[in-house]
């Protein structure tokens, strides 16, 4: 990653341009919102009670206001403030006392409102809104549909609107800025990097830059203490995500906090050192110079401001990001809603419209025209302001009752307008470079939840502040605190807090599930003829079986059927030399020769690519419009094809869709139990006793100390095992895969419980529990060591494990090999973290130079329609199943034939690579009745960990995933493999090996799966 890249926050801002296209049609109207005189809209004058508290100041509603004169002129309606009651401070304590009192106000509004009306709205005190504004409030739903990406804070947990928030549509943060004249002093470039940073820090401490012959220079000051982890990204930490210190922020589609992370506690050292060194002052004198601080861009040219001030881009941090300060939120917390008293809600909902009309949103954000300002060629300039700060304007603006906390919606033009040139420029270049990161969202918390979070979030933001502060100004050191500092924060409670702001986030925010308004098509009812082509056509094919081999059979009993129901056959066009899908693509590009489709094996991440370069036609179109098998399919659940498309949001191909959740499971010798007198073991420890007594006790009778305790035909399914102390391996079929848990995706072997869980194994290794082979070979031999009675227990798959029974039971006496359901971890959890993905990287597309795209479109929903489904997966109807009450069953010649069920059906040209929906009663019609009743026991438990979803890389995410995941991989599995054999330990070792995978890309790698990840979310929102 390089120093230009560009930070945080770009992800789902999709809908801010509707936002800046609605605010200008507003303006450019010059109809008015209500009829020409104002109170005809409402019939009679109107008077409604009004509690308010304005955000900045807490002034309470005026109704001499000039603005409130002239919208009582302009609607009808007056506005009279009710009497703040004396019990309490809060804005809760008032309103508390007024809901059991005849006074509750028809509106209540002003700042620092929007928890409270969260609470009292789903309480019945408060009127929901969304019924009013789509019938009464044109102006208001316009802007709130333009909004709906930031509208989602603002409704209380219930999913109800109770207030008109305010939605800032171009909210801005700090910046940093430098002496611009120093460095011109000291012939010093603007740093670009920390390194840099740091060097010019030093020059500005020890090189006199102003002049005076003191060394009295402040470097780096601090002038607002709260924005000292803000510093924190310099050394990839991250600090708080918002303007209060110590706050949650977002991160990677999950809310955490950045005081708990190693990088936070890197950049607390750094800056400690900094402080040390005399680079930084947290506490500058007001008349102290300084080089270089953080400050709003209002403050730039700002009284008391050094001179020579310019803004500067944020230095890239030791691994090449340009990340600044979050900015503030979006949603703002400011509004009004209805009050439950309110006798005309209508006249009300109404009159909140007025505001967000031409005619309302002007008076509300500049004033009276003519007064405050003059419209030139369209625009609105303020009126004597040119000598004011912006501070100074928006008090002013205050003192009429423009720009307070009611609902309207802010205009951008305003903001820059009262900003000085450089506080233009530095916002101008912010925005440019997306430097400001994604503030943390508001979040609705459900009452009981709420009263949680005002408990334990203020002294845990205290706790992290003072410990900072502390850290960096010497007094302690973060190394020797940081256990105990870890502890205290459990103590205070975190972990739960994090838990209820995710869980209350994730309830609020998209999701990929069809929403109750979502319109699926229909399922189509199935056709009699299926015939596409009439006269038939040939469609060449370039295809990859599973074994790697660019050949498509022409000749199978499958395709042959397929060719005669469609009109289609397909012509097979090999290419010799391509070992990979994106190498064949290219061999074809260049030859001018593409094949019509090209399709098979692993081939997902090659049409990705070459569909963005037009390689492939985009398939929305045509599945809308001629496929309606497959659109319905895709419809109904877009949280798998959200993964499957390309980076412009296209999908190039139609992927192969797995059935079936369940596929390994624990198997325990259940004779071995009854011999021995044990029960099923329940728990990690019970089955630490009962492998120790299959180990010591010869319960194969034989008289020989020969058993092995457990085994596994592959080597990773020792790893697997850590899940039985909480850890994670994977998440997906790969070995030491990453995996998602609470939003984020994580690796497992950078996990404190994956240690614990190694140094248990190492402990069972020794004991004699774990079969050598797993160690020294790449699996056990499974077919051996249950024919000759040795095996105790494995992992494995259930239709093929389950079947030993058959096999030889009759060589065993006695033999039963059950499935069993994983034992408790220590904190309770049951984990089967190995299940089937959600999408399978096969499937086939249309090449751009195809003549036939629509008969191809329909060809590929063939086989989504009930009959093409089923010749996929069981092959042809009387030769290899026959139907019987509707459903295909196999011949007993397929399932007792010489090869396994599966082979032969890949011979005959079923459930090969292609573009299809899996039938898991394929499957199931192989297996006995004790794999069935395994997998019915895993699906009851539910004891499936949440899939790694499948995710689309854009082109950089690739670079670093090829570049750094395989060799990583292969360390953790190296370490992981000698440190259960013996070889070192894990324990002494374990800060190192944290060390080494961060040096080896891990943290670089979690960043790019996680940017994917969000991608995929947003284009899950999109898609409903």
């Amino acid at each position: 990653m390089t120093a230009d890249n560009r930070g945080q926050g770009k992800l789902c801002k999709h809908r801010s341009r509707a936002r800046a296209v609605w605010f200008s049609a507003i303006l450019a109207s010059s109809l008015p919102a209500f009829a020409q005189d104002g109170r005809e809209s409402f019939g009679v004058q109107t008077e409604l009670s009004i509690y308010f508290r304005n955000g900045t100041d807490g002034a309470r509603h005026d109704p001499d206001w000039p603005i409130a004169k002239r919208a009582q002129e302009r609607t009808g309606v007056r506005l009279e403030p009710v009497t703040f009651p004396e019990s309490g401070d809060t804005a809760r304590d008032h309103l508390q006392s007024l809901i059991s009192s005849d006074t509750f106000p028809d509106i209540l509004g002003g700042g620092g409102l929007r928890e409270v009306f969260n609470s009292l709205g789903p309480q019945g005190a408060l009127q929901p809104l969304d019924t009013l504004i789509a019938q009464h409030t044109p102006n208001i739903a316009t802007y709130l549909e333009a909004n709906k990406d930031a509208l989602a804070g603002a409704r209380a947990h219930d999913g109800k609107l109770y207030h008109i928030p305010v939605i800032d549509p171009a909210p801005t943060g700090p910046v940093w800025v430098i002496r611009q004249d120093w460095l011109s002093r000291l012939d010093l470039p603007p740093p670009n990097t920390v390194a840099e940073l740091e060097a010019v820090l030093t020059a500005f401490r020890d090189g006199d830059p102003d002049g005076n012959g003191l060394r009295d220079d402040v470097p780096l000051a601090m002038t607002m203490p709260g924005r000292l982890d803000h510093l924190l990204v310099l050394w990839d930490g991250r600090g708080s995500g918002s303007g209060l210190a110590a706050d949650f922020r977002m991160e990677q589609g999950r809310i955490t906090h950045g005081y708990t992370t190693e990088a936070f506690r890197t950049g607390v050292r750094h800056l400690a050192q900094w402080a040390r060194e005399g680079l930084i002052d947290l506490a500058p004198a007001a008349d102290q110079p300084w080089g270089m601080s953080l400050i709003d861009p209002a403050a730039l040219g700002a009284e008391g401001m050094p001179t020579g001030l310019q803004v500067l881009a944020p230095p890239a941090s030791v691994t090449g990001y340009r990340v600044g300060p979050p900015r503030r939120s979006t949603l703002r917390d400011e509004g009004w809603g209805i009050g439950f008293r309110n006798p005309n809600p209508e006249a009300t909902i109404r009159y909140f419209d007025f505001w967000f009309s031409p005619e309302g949103a002007a008076l509300a954000n500049f004033g009276i025209e003519g007064v405050q300002y003059d419209r030139i060629s369209g625009e609105a300039v303020l009126r004597g302001v040119e000598k004011l700060s912006p501070a100074d304007i928006e008090t002013q603006m205050r003192t009429i009752g423009a720009r307070i906390s009611r609902g309207y919606p802010p205009d951008p033009a305003f903001d820059r307008a009262i900003l000085p040139p450089a506080g233009r420029k530095a916002v101008d270049l912010y925005r440019a470079g997306g430097f400001w990161q994604r503030p943390l969202p508001p979040i609705s918390l459900r009452p009981a939840d709420q009263r949680f979070y005002d408990l334990k979030a203020p002294a845990i933001r205290n706790f992290m502040r003072e410990r900072l502060t502390a850290w960096v100004s010497g007094e302690s050191d973060v190394d020797d605190e940081w256990r105990a500092y870890q502890a205290e924060l459990i103590a205070l409670g975190l972990p739960d807090l994090l838990k209820i702001l995710n869980t209350a986030y994730r309830q609020q925010g998209c999701s990929c599930a069809p929403s109750p308004e979502t319109r699926i098509s229909p399922p189509p009812e199935a056709a009699e003829d299926p015939t596409i082509a009439n006269p038939p056509i040939t469609l060449n094919i370039h295809f990859r079986d599973y074994s790697g081999r660019n050949t498509y059979d022409e000749d199978t009993p499958v395709e042959r059927q397929a060719a005669i129901r469609t009109g289609i056959a397909l012509r097979n066009v090999p290419l010799k030399r391509a070992e990979k899908p994106a190498d064949a693509i290219n061999m074809f590009l260049t030859s001018g020769d593409m094949p019509d489709i090209f399709g098979g094996n692993n081939i997902e991440d090659a049409i990705r690519y070459w569909g963005v370069q037009g390689a492939f036609l985009p398939l929305d179109s045509l599945i809308a419009d001629h496929a309606p098998h497959l659109n319905h399919f895709l419809q109904s659940r877009p949280d798998l094809v959200a993964g499957a498309r390309a980076l412009d949001g296209q999908l190039y191909h139609v992927p192969n869709f797995p059935d079936g959740a369940y596929s390994l499971g624990y198997f325990i010798r259940q004779d071995w139990l009854d011999t021995l007198g044990l029960d099923v073991p329940q728990t990690v420890d019970e089955l630490h006793d009962v492998l120790l007594a299959f180990r010591n006790d010869d319960p194969n009778g034989n008289g020989e100390q020969d058993e092995i305790p457990f085994f596994a035909r592959l080597q990773s399914e020792l790893l697997h095992l850590v899940t039985l102390w909480d850890a994670r391996n994977s998440g997906s079929t790969e070995f030491f895969d990453f995996y998602i848990e609470d939003g984020v995706i994580r690796h497992g072997a950078a996990e404190d419980n994956y240690r614990r869980a190694i140094r248990n194994l190492a402990l069972w290794y020794r004991e004699g529990l774990i079969d050598p082979a797993l160690i020294n070979a790449p699996g056990s031999d499974r077919d051996t060591i249950l024919q000759s009675n040795l095996g105790g227990m494995t992992h494995d798959w259930f239709g093929s494990t389950a079947a030993y029974n058959t096999i030889i039971g009759e060589e065993i006496p006695g033999f039963k090999l059950r499935p069993i359901a994983p034992p408790q971890s220590p904190s309770g959890r049951r984990i089967e973290e190995r299940q089937r993905p959600q999408i399978f990287p096969h499937g086939w597309a249309i090449s751009h130079t195809n003549p036939h795209p629509i008969e191809t479109i329909r060809y590929f929903d063939y086989w989504f329609s009930p009959e093409g489904r089923r010749l996929a997966n069981f092959g042809v109807d009387g030769v290899h199943y026959d139907l019987i009450d509707g459903a295909p069953v196999f011949r007993p010649e397929i399932l007792n034939g010489p090869s396994s069920v599966v082979d032969l059906l890949l011979k005959d040209g079923a459930q090969i690579p292609r573009g299809f929906p899996q039938d898991f009663a394929y499957e199931a019609q192989w297996m006995n009745d004790i794999a069935l009743e395994g997998i019915r026991l895993y699906e009851d438990g539910a004891f499936l960990a949440d899939p790694l979803p499948h995710l689309a890389l854009n082109e950089s995410e690739l670079r670093i995933y090829l570049r750094y995941w395989r060799p990583l991989r292969e360390y953790m599995a190296e370490r992981s493999m000698d440190w259960i054999a013996g070889i070192g330990d894990v324990d002494t070792e374990w800060d190192t090996y944290i060390e080494e995978l961060n040096d080896r890309g891990l943290n670089l790698l979690l960043t790019a799966l996680n940017a994917a990840y969000q991608r995929r979310e947003c284009s899950c929102e999109g898609a409903e």
